[in-house]
């Protein structure tokens, strides 16, 4: 009889320590549009565009406020010099715990999903590399985009009679400037296996967009079979890029010169491993995994 009593209360001050903790935070962050329980300012982003929805919160809290998804607390900014100035502050550069950079980088690896010092090496490094391969620099880039350019133009002009989906074509002209500088090669525009490879990365771009709402909470994405279909799906095809990936670095590893010369960014990559191995260095930030989700 007594347990009853002593459970409710046990839920009243569970309850009561969450909404105190959420005040104390809340109290931190810029004011914002109050949110339903649990559910927070979801249901105001339901219906339409979100942009426009945003916008119009924009226009009654000012150019930066606060928004409840959930369990998590958005700082949504809203204007160009804001951007700007908190994008270029180191204690700000750290990447939201999403699902789907989850299943993209395996982790906190790369680039794009990664964070804290791994994130800052790793680009220092990118960013040193890319400039060494003429990145940057109009002539080098000239080159490569006006070699691309012409080979999709000889494609269209060998297959003129035939219907075209432009879409994968140019993809695949942008895919082989960077994969240049990335592997040192290009592809035919008649090689299946790169249409299939990026028709699995146009389908992870696509199911991405279904898992928007669910990024915050992966936990409800078992409550709709659509998107526990394409979180599926993005498993999948990622476990097919990535494979793609680790076969093209364990080649490079392979063809590897000891003259320390690198031809593309996985050399460059590999080199640079190799360089603090014989140093003695153990750095966490430059792995094999890194390497491939750099790619990635």
């Amino acid at each position: 009889m007594c347990a009853t009593p002593l459970f409710a209360s046990f839920i009243l001050l569970y309850i009561l320590h969450l909404f105190v903790k959420k005040f104390l935070l809340w109290s931190k962050l810029p004011p914002g549009p109050w949110g339903v329980p649990f559910l927070g300012s979801a249901p105001s982003l339901l219906g339409g565009h979100i942009y426009k929805r945003l916008d119009s919160m924009r226009k009654k809290h000012g150019d930066i406020f606060t928004i409840g998804l959930f369990h998590k607390e958005l700082v949504i900014l809203s204007n160009w010099e804001l951007v700007r100035d908190f994008f270029g502050r180191m204690e700000v550069s750290g990447r939201p715990d999403a699902m789907i950079f989850r299943q993209i980088s395996y982790g906190n690896n790369g680039i794009v999903c990664s964070e804290g010092s791994l994130w800052q090496e790793n680009r220092r490094f990118t960013m040193r590399v890319l400039r060494d391969f003429g990145f940057g620099k109009m002539d080098a880039l000239d080159s490569m985009i006006q070699d691309s350019a012409l080979d999709l133009c000889r494609y269209f002009k060998e297959n003129q009679r035939e219907l075209q989906d432009l879409g994968p074509r140019l993809n695949l002209a942008i895919l082989n400037i960077i994969w240049k500088m990335t592997a040192d090669k290009q592809f035919s525009h008649d090689d299946q296996d790169m249409q299939d490879f990026m028709n699995q990365c146009m389908e992870v771009v696509s199911d991405s967009s279904i898992l928007g709402p669910f990024q915050l909470v992966p936990a409800l994405v078992y409550l709709w079979p659509p998107a526990l279909r394409a979180s599926r799906r993005i498993d999948r095809n990622m476990a097919a890029i990535s494979k793609r990936f680790l076969e093209e670095v364990e080649e490079h590893k392979r063809n590897l010169s000891s003259s320390g010369v690198s031809k593309d960014y996985i050399d460059a990559y590999l080199t640079e491993m190799e360089q603090q191995k014989s140093r003695g260095e153990i750095n966490p930030n430059f792995s094999g995994t890194t390497l491939n989700k750099c790619d990635n």
